[in-house]
């Protein structure tokens, strides 16, 4: 430690998350014409600190406004059967409702193993995101970029810093429904940025 009580900044380096190889080799391919600009996916365990209800809200605000896209929900929820907190039980009941208003153009994919995500991240257009806390490195958006798609963050933590504004995706309001389903609106007719 050097007089100050800190470390010196060159003792320090960042290491990533390390992900498996076929991840790092991954041969999806981002072409326009092999997908659905409009659909939308969502990975990740369906906690509540993950903001799946954000992105549902979201996904039912833009619907009313008569656009037209879909979400594909891949995970488990993580803590429904043994939701022993109101505040969790809420969650899950406002999860459930939206979900029922949301049929027909949102598709619960269940939970995935880690090899199946460069096919799961091939067959939408977008990665969302919907975090209500700082996440400092989510594993998620590393998956996305490596798998060439671009993700829907909100702006806050490490997935702001990740997330290149306009270059690997786009920035939202934390805990912004309304933002959100602005965005989707755009990014869902939006050929040109998404490649």
């Amino acid at each position: 430690m050097g007089k100050s009580g800190l470390i010196p900044s060159e003792r320090l380096h960042v290491i990533e998350n390390l992900l498996p190889a076929h991840l790092k080799e991954s041969s999806v391919e981002a072409r326009v014409s092999q997908i659905n600009i409009s659909c939308f996916g969502f990975f990740g365990n369906l906690s509540p600190m993950k903001g799946l209800d954000v992105v549902l809200k979201a996904v039912l605000l833009a619907r009313e406004q008569g656009v037209v896209l879909t979400l594909k929900i891949f995970g488990g929820f993580v803590g429904r059967a043994t939701a022993s907190s109101r505040r969790s039980a809420q969650y899950f009941s406002l999860v459930d409702a939206l979900l029922e208003r949301l049929d027909g153009c949102v598709e619960c994919c269940g939970p995935y193993r880690q090899e199946q995500i460069p096919e799961l991240m091939a067959s939408v257009a977008w990665v969302v995101m919907g975090s209500r806390w700082r996440e400092n490195s989510p594993v998620v958006i590393e998956e996305s970029l490596a798998c060439r798609r671009p993700l829907l963050v909100p702006k806050c933590g490490g997935m702001a810093e990740k997330v290149r504004d306009g270059l690997d995706g786009y920035h939202y309001a934390i805990g912004s429904s309304l933002a959100l389903s602005t965005l989707m609106a755009s990014c869902a007719v939006d050929v040109q940025g998404w490649e």
